[in-house]
């Protein structure tokens, strides 16, 4: 698939999500821990819990990737390989800050 239809269907499926009311920002995660309860914590306060739910970091973060690898239907992935099928895939999509700023400069840069 050439590089601008790529790039069209992710921003397309990102698009879809904020319309749907589907998307939540995360200035931060303040847990350095690796526990599930945590991340399940941090569910529960976005009333996301039970709910499909993709979890977009900006870089390797083991503390978030571990804490939330054990709770189903949740994902976490960073935001150089977001793609349209597990955009459209979850209900939910959680960026945490500067994932949008990466997903920027990965996509956006020619």
């Amino acid at each position: 698939m050439p590089k601008k239809q790529r790039r069209k269907a992710l921003f397309s499926a990102l698009t879809v999500k904020v319309k749907d009311n589907a998307t939540i920002a995360l200035d931060s995660y303040n847990f350095d821990k690796i526990r599930t309860a945590n991340a399940v914590e941090v569910l529960n306060k976005l009333n996301l819990s039970g709910e499909k739910t993709l979890i977009i970091i900006p870089e390797v973060n083991e503390v978030i990737s571990k804490s939330f690898r054990n709770i189903p239907n949740v994902k976490v992935i960073l935001a150089s390989y977001v793609n349209p099928y597990d955009l459209l895939t979850f209900k939910k999509v959680v960026f945490l800050k500067d994932s949008l700023q990466k997903i920027e400069d990965t996509f956006l840069s020619k």
